[in-house]
């Protein structure tokens, strides 16, 4: 029994290494693509603890007023992605603002080609009206674009992108 626990144990260390490993890889890569843009760059040392129930959990990596930036957990241990959360009060339907320049930069960060993204990203504002998701894949991502409204009777939406991890 003690063998069972103590092999358990290691690879709850092996996944949650691997998983810290990706998420720095990605903040460098990330930080490289935002040096001379302007938009805040992230910081291993102010990531949040990962958070949620047993089955989705999350980890904050960087939260501002206009978005967030965060790490996706599969069955609570296994990265399965990442989300940029744009908040309605950002001009990202002008194509516009940090969480906007934000959602490219990561998804330059995953080496996605820019000039998709937007094309995506500008279906995904034709469609928002009829509150529809749109996704698209490349390379190593399935890009899922979700608008979000905090009631149905609000007018503002907000807007999810999701870079889900996928051939992994």
């Amino acid at each position: 029994m003690k063998k069972i626990l103590f092999l358990w144990f290691v690879m709850l260390l092996f996944l949650v290494g691997c998983s810290s490993g990706e998420i720095k890889s990605f903040a460098s890569d990330f930080n490289e693509v935002v040096k001379n843009e302007g938009i805040d760059v992230l910081n291993p040392d102010n990531f949040g603890e990962i958070e949620g129930g047993d089955r989705n959990r999350w980890q904050t990596l960087y939260k501002s007023e206009g978005y967030t930036i965060e790490a996706n957990y599969e069955d609570g241990k296994k990265l399965s992605g990442y989300t940029v959360r744009i908040e309605s009060s950002e001009p990202y339907e002008q194509l516009e603002g940090e969480g906007y320049k934000a959602s490219v930069a990561a998804a330059r960060a995953f080496g996605l080609t820019p000039g998709d993204f937007v094309n995506n990203f500008e279906i995904e504002l034709e469609r928002k009206l009829l509150d529809d998701i749109h996704s698209y894949s490349e390379g190593n991502y399935e890009v899922v674009f979700v608008a979000e409204r905090l009631s149905e009777h609000d007018p503002e939406t907000g807007l999810s992108i999701l870079f889900k991890k996928v051939n992994q």
